[in-house]
């Protein structure tokens, strides 16, 4: 059987509402770096190491990685999702009806997000679905997304005791940059325009396969197993 990584952002929930994750951002930079006003940034797909290296630059820190502060900056953001549950998280609709069928058909299921880890944790938790992902790979693991495919490779093979091969591996995300990940790693991708960016520009960067939504659950799991053969 495949092992299945879900981007979580787009494809499990909604957007969370009132800038919950800027908001953190925002309170991370102020805490770390003092009298610095971060602005907000185009995040989609990004990892959370990333966009953290992004808004340090746009700041004036000058090689952010190197910084002392960075690896505490990346500990404490987990910490202050730890603290803070945001309100009004939604699942996306008919993705609960795909995790049943995986689950039911003994998939191998996982997370391959942007989000540090404490922030899966949350926002999963809020819509009952953290416990369905025993394998992940998070936002603070590393800053190049797909390096995280490897990642979730090897917390799979601690959790099962199988190592999954690279055609038996397929992310489900919502933007382009998942996409990228996906072929940059060598795996499979079913791209799914639940998010942000529009079904045309997701189809222009040729994923194995690519959805509006979740209501056809048949067609997705045909299309599964049309990539696991």
């Amino acid at each position: 059987m495949a092992l299945i990584l879900f981007d979580i952002d787009g494809i499990l929930i909604h957007p969370i509402p009132n800038r919950y994750d800027a908001k953190i951002r925002e309170e991370l930079i102020r805490e770390l770096f003092p009298g610095s006003v971060p602005k907000d940034i185009y995040t989609q797909g990004k990892t959370h190491w990333q966009i953290l290296v992004e808004q340090l630059e746009q700041i004036g820190v000058t090689d952010p990685e190197h910084d002392s502060r960075f690896l505490p900056a990346l500990k404490r953001q987990n910490e202050l999702y730890a603290q803070k549950h945001p309100d009004g998280i939604e699942r996306i609709a008919g993705v609960d009806r795909l995790i049943a069928r995986l689950v039911s058909d003994q998939y191998t299921i996982g997370v391959l997000t942007g989000n540090v880890k404490e922030a899966a944790r949350v926002k999963l938790q809020a819509v009952g679905f953290w416990n369905y992902f025993p394998i992940g790979a998070f936002g603070d693991q590393s800053r190049e997304r797909h390096k995280l495919v490897e990642i979730a490779r090897q917390d799979a093979l601690a959790k099962t005791g199988k190592r999954f091969v690279n055609n038996e591996i397929i992310l489900i995300g919502d933007t382009i940059r998942d996409i990228e990940c996906a072929q940059k790693a060598g795996v499979g991708i079913i791209a799914v325009a639940t998010g942000p960016e529009a079904y045309e520009l997701l189809v222009d960067k040729k994923p194995d396969f690519v959805f509006q939504d979740f209501s056809n659950v048949d067609e997705i799991m045909k299309a599964i197993q049309s990539m696991c053969r």
